[in-house]
């Protein structure tokens, strides 16, 4: 490996990290704004209501890790079966969290899918 390649390694982790530490408090104003929030209850450990769509802030800083990794041909995704498989499979996961934080979904489901 050279430098150049660790250093675009690094990049992209840089990169997902800062971008989905920025979009985390966008991210929570608007769970707020659309009323995407969990209450306090009795079985909750916080105690005031809570923004959820944190998963779409991480969501959108590994996105763009996966786009500058493609834009510097660290990643093939066309070619690349277990690239392809990575990104659909954080996808899947994606949605599946974000119908958890909008409609609720069960555990059983949560472990299934």
């Amino acid at each position: 490996m050279t430098l150049n390649y660790l250093g675009l390694v690094l990049s992209v982790a840089v990169i997902s990290s800062v971008i989905s530490f920025v979009a985390s408090p966008v991210a929570a104003k608007l769970a707020l704004l659309l009323n995407i929030v969990d209450y306090p209850a009795a079985r909750k450990v916080h105690k005031k209501t809570t923004p959820l769509l944190g998963g779409l802030a991480v969501y959108i800083g590994l996105m763009a890790g996966f786009v500058f990794a493609q834009k510097n041909s660290l990643i093939d995704f066309i070619n690349f079966t277990p690239a392809l498989g990575t990104l659909i499979g954080v996808t899947l996961i994606f949605l599946l969290g974000l119908l958890d934080d909008t409609l609720g979904v069960s555990a059983r489901w949560k472990l299934f899918g």
